[in-house]
């Protein structure tokens, strides 16, 4: 009887092919992660540098009207 429920249980080696196996996927996880967070990054930084233009011309624009008026 005790036996037969031995057969559910985990070896030591099928723990540390687990182990190895999890750390295996966290490693690789966290370098997706950190790559995803580096094109984050890189897209906010894009779009901080589009607002500075987009500021300079609106504002070049508005010193021309202003220039313009009497």
């Amino acid at each position: 009887m005790i036996k037969d429920s031995q057969g559910d249980l985990a070896t030591k080696s099928d723990l540390e092919q687990f182990r190895s196996e999890s750390k295996s996927d966290l490693e690789q996880f966290k370098s997706e992660v950190k790559f995803e967070f580096e094109q984050v990054r890189s897209d906010i930084l894009w779009l901080k540098w589009s607002m500075a233009v987009m500021m300079a011309v609106m504002l070049g624009g508005f010193g021309t009207i202003v220039s313009l008026l009497p």
